[in-house]
């Protein structure tokens, strides 16, 4: 265009911009790979988007956008490429998708016509074999509704039978996802799948031992004193332990005093002439050493000058 203006004249260029010969952008949607998508609650359904621009044409921005029109969170607009986003919805319902894109010829947001409707159902079932609640390959859905891996054989403790149908063996049921006793088999043992000890029991080296209590005394109190050359009565008694293992010693020493089930009890100690200890030993039913003891102390005397 040239343009005149007093006594002189100047050209200027406007450019001209002819849409009509360049080609729309072209989007494309899918859910999981499928346009329309079905899910169930709680299950991810990826959202991806497509963008090409037609030729001669550039993409300056893409989105993902929701069923108000509004970018879904954490997709940005740049760079323009294409996207995808997370959908995993929390309640049952019908919720759409566009792409959107703006190009150099074309500035505006536009979806181009493209959308992906989810349809969304409630919580699968264990027998719910739907495409929403289908297991993904390589997976199967055991007795809990859960998709879970499979696997060649039930690897679980005391399982029998073919995935994803692990069933727990005979005598056995399933406590907590675990194949536990249905009733107790040791000796002693109660309250299944725990199977504790009985009161009375504890315990001791993977079997439930009967509790040992041991006591000894003498003359009647848990310690003594005497003149010095005295003896002293020593009283024992002993639960919860093998019989005929126990036995009566000087702790310092190491003599035995009384021995077995058949020694008199009570029975006199030797004269006391120090500060001694006694022993009570015996074995548990485990062969475990238990002991109680008991101190004899002098009694200090004088010389009256």
């Amino acid at each position: 265009m040239t343009c005149t203006s007093g006594g002189g004249s100047f050209t200027l260029s406007i450019p001209i911009i002819v849409t009509g010969a360049i080609a729309r952008p072209t989007l494309a949607i899918t859910g999981n790979g499928q346009n329309p998508a079905t899910a169930n609650v709680g299950q991810s359904v990826t959202i991806a988007a497509t963008y090409a621009a037609g030729a001669g044409d550039t993409l300056t921005e893409t989105a993902i956008n929701d069923s108000n029109n509004n970018s879904v969170p954490g997709v940005p607009y740049t760079p323009p490429t294409n996207k995808t986003y997370v959908f995993t919805p929390s309640a049952p319902g019908t919720y759409t998708f566009y792409p959107a894109a703006r190009s150099m010829y074309y500035p505006g947001w536009d979806n181009y016509g493209a959308s992906l409707v989810v349809t969304v159902g409630g919580v699968c079932s264990p027998g719910d074999t739907s495409p929403a609640c289908a297991c993904a390959t390589g997976f199967a859905r055991n007795q809990a509704g859960v998709c879970v891996p499979i696997v060649a054989a039930c690897t679980g403790p005391n399982e029998v039978g073919t995935p994803p149908s692990c069933n727990c063996e005979i005598g056995y049921s399933r406590v907590g996802g675990v194949c536990a006793p249905a009733s107790c088999t040791g000796a002693n043992e109660v309250n299944p799948p725990a199977c504790t000890c009985a009161a009375g029991y504890q315990r001791d080296q993977g079997i439930c031992a009967r509790i040992p209590e041991l006591s000894i005394l003498a003359n009647g109190e848990t310690s003594a004193r005497v003149l010095r050359g005295t003896p002293v009565v020593l009283t024992w008694s002993a639960t919860g332990v093998q019989e005929g293992t126990c036995g009566v010693r000087n702790a310092l020493s190491g003599t035995l005093l009384y021995s077995g089930d058949n020694s008199p009890n009570p029975a006199p100690s030797p004269a006391v002439s120090a500060q001694t200890t006694y022993r009570l030993s015996c074995l548990t039913d485990t062969d475990r050493q238990v002991s109680a003891e008991v101190t004899v102390s002098i009694i200090p005397s004088y010389n009256e000058i």
